[in-house]
């Protein structure tokens, strides 16, 4: 929960208000005591949903709203700066390619010899795994890219 001295514009978590001001002595606020009881000046702010950032974009805070006498989160989409881009694709390549390898272990073993599948299936568990190793050369690696399903086993 955050709280918003409506004076000076600053905002506060609970912590922060008990150690900032003496006078507030209560464990909490509740529907019988609320932060405007304590203090006119202050307010509660609403929570909201933060939006879904894009690809080398960012959400910040953008300070609050005041909506019919409540105050509620608001927030932006800011483009990445370019250190932050090149960290962000560091960290998408190692995360795509986990989820990749992942796929590849989880397949390993239709590649052995005594492997129960059908030749036909052995050939398609070949060619879904070297889709997957070669998913890193393809173009837009590691953002626009199909992961494509494991093949559907029915003779094991």
């Amino acid at each position: 929960m955050e709280y918003l001295n409506t004076k000076t514009n600053e905002f506060y978590s609970f912590s922060e208000l008990k150690v900032k001001f003496d006078d507030l002595r209560v464990a909490n606020f509740t529907n019988n005591f609320t932060v405007k009881d304590w203090n006119p000046d202050f307010a509660q702010i609403i929570h909201t949903q933060m939006p879904c950032a894009g690809n080398h974009e960012k959400v910040i805070r953008d300070g609050n709203t005041l909506k019919e006498g409540v105050y509620y989160q608001k927030w932006k989409l800011v483009e990445m700066t370019n250190e932050e881009k090149k960290e962000a694709d560091k960290l998408a390549e190692i995360h795509q390619r986990q989820a990749r390898d992942s796929l590849l272990y989880d397949s390993d073993w239709s590649q052995l010899p005594d492997c129960p599948l059908t030749k036909e299936k052995v050939i398609e568990f070949r060619e879904y795994r070297k889709y997957l190793r070669d998913l890193p050369t393809k173009n837009g690696w590691p953002y626009t890219h199909q992961i494509p399903g494991t093949p559907i086993i029915s003779e094991v």
